[in-house]
């Protein structure tokens, strides 16, 4: 669509103004037709989140995804294979900018309901579904080694390992440069609290 062009084209002011009119015609069609404009709104203020976030507007992102999730999260009550991975992704969108701001245990709490959700999903389709549950789990353990929570950052990293070498087996073109980094992640992780430790014991 228009705004995401001028987006990838760094338009923001111009996005910014096709996204909030077409969230605004959304809005008025889905009064009289919900069930085919309301996921077109909800995927309209996502958008518009991502936009923000990428002009560091992170008071109105939070006010986007909120909204965006609030409306995929009431689609996805009554339709739950159609909405609930749109509601993870809005979820770990939030969980992303509220790291990026240091807000760090509201990041945890919004990741761990996305791993939730993908998880789910994942049990009944791990072909399309795992791959986001080690995303997620690569962003919590990433989170966790910034709050100095070694313990649960290589509980996350690990589970992420095991769910890449998974998909490695299967498609190791795509997966075992993911292996690779999460194993880094490790190991930035392992050094880190080495250092931290070091570093008590001379006080």
């Amino acid at each position: 669509n228009l705004g995401a062009l001028q987006r990838s084209k760094s338009d923001y002011t111009n996005a910014t103004l096709s996204y909030n009119e077409a969230l605004k015609i959304g809005k008025i069609l889905a009064q009289t037709n919900p069930e085919t404009y309301l996921p077109v709104v909800a995927t309209t203020l996502n958008n518009l989140g991502n936009l923000q976030t990428s002009k560091n507007d992170y008071t109105n992102a939070v006010l986007s995804y909120n909204e965006a999730l609030k409306i995929r999260r009431a689609l996805a009550k009554t339709n739950p294979k159609i909405y609930l991975p749109f509601e993870a992704k809005t979820l770990n969108s939030i969980g992303v900018l509220q790291s990026d701001n240091r807000d760090y245990a509201n990041a945890e709490l919004f990741f761990y309901r996305a791993l939730k959700i993908w998880k789910t999903l994942a049990q009944t389709n791990p072909s399309t579904y795992l791959q986001d549950v080690a995303i997620i789990l690569n962003n919590l353990g990433v989170l966790q080694r910034n709050r100095n929570d070694y313990t649960n950052a290589e509980l996350s990293f690990n589970e992420a390992l095991k769910t890449y070498r998974t998909l490695a087996q299967t498609n190791p073109e795509k997966f075992l440069p993911d292996v690779v980094v999460t194993l880094i992640n490790l190991g930035v992780l392992f050094q880190e609290n080495i250092i931290e430790k070091q570093q008590s014991l001379k006080h």
